[in-house]
């Protein structure tokens, strides 16, 4: 089964078992369900044979992995744009977001991420 559960249901609660210590950047507790009723407009599909299901239909089962990923690099793309224009280097009056090479990488950053957007609303 595959639903969706309200962020502050009742009768859930998450276990901080995660040790971030090899793995800065990532967390992955353990959410516990107990006594968490869910109505039925949460459930999105059901299956008796999740292996078949996830061939037939990958968009519910990794589809939420592409959102993930594309929402890290319009982070990094904004953060790069950020950084470009704060940035002088020394003798220059201009920040490093008026370089020609700069700009044009950026716009291929820009085009890429827009694809991959485009791509997973029509997959969606």
């Amino acid at each position: 089964m595959s639903l969706l559960v309200p962020r502050h249901a009742p009768g859930q609660r998450v276990e901080q078992v995660w040790d971030t210590l090899g793995m800065r950047a990532t967390r992955s507790n353990t959410l516990i369900f107990e006594g968490c009723q869910i109505s039925d407009e949460a459930v999105c599909s059901r299956t008796d044979n999740f292996f078949k299901w996830s061939q037939t239909s990958p968009q519910w089962a990794f589809g939420s992995y592409t959102a993930v990923y594309l929402g890290v690099g319009a982070a990094a793309y904004q953060h790069a744009l950020k950084a470009l224009k704060e940035r002088v280097p020394k003798g220059y009056t201009q920040s490093m977001a008026y370089h020609p090479d700069v700009r044009r990488r950026v716009a291929e950053m820009n085009a890429d991420l827009e694809a991959a957007r485009l791509v997973m609303y029509h997959a969606a």
